[in-house]
């Protein structure tokens, strides 16, 4: 790793009514930047789908957890996980 580093994960999920996602996130030390967890529209030219739905900041200590967001209504879209790394 090298300070400034990022990482994103996408994925694409259909939806006419609202839908959960859960994913595990590990947080720990002292170089952790903050995660970001949003909803983008599909296509040639993506764009970010209301607020952010989940982020956190800072180490979180030395142990997994859990996250639960519901993911917004959409025809067609994206849900992407970023990291930032500062260490």
């Amino acid at each position: 790793r090298r300070q400034g580093d990022k990482a994103r994960l996408l994925t694409e999920y259909r939806g006419l009514l609202p839908q959960c996602l859960t994913f595990w996130y590990h947080m720990y030390g002292t170089g952790v930047g903050t995660l970001r967890v949003y909803a983008q529209s599909s296509g040639i030219r993506p764009r970010k789908i209301g607020n952010d739905l989940f982020t956190q900041s800072g180490n979180k200590g030395d142990k997994w957890k859990v996250a639960h967001v519901t993911l917004p209504r959409a025809i067609r879209a994206q849900v992407c996980g970023y990291l930032a790394g500062m260490k």
